[in-house]
């Protein structure tokens, strides 16, 4: 029963840290990757994300 419980948890934080939210666009599509600094993207693109865990949208 233990076990269950630290794969669901596993999973769950594994599924949170692959989504960055986009606060500027509601159909945005953003990158995966988590970065600790927010970066500069390229044109067409914004910022979103959350402290800890920025990526790029378009």
């Amino acid at each position: 029963m233990l076990n269950l419980r630290v794969t669901t948890i596993l999973v769950a934080l594994g599924l949170l840290a692959g989504t960055v939210h986009c606060k500027t666009q509601s159909n945005a599509v953003c990158t995966t990757v988590c970065r600790p600094d927010k970066p500069s993207c390229p044109w067409g693109s914004t910022a979103g994300g959350v402290p800890g865990c920025w990526g790029c949208c378009r």
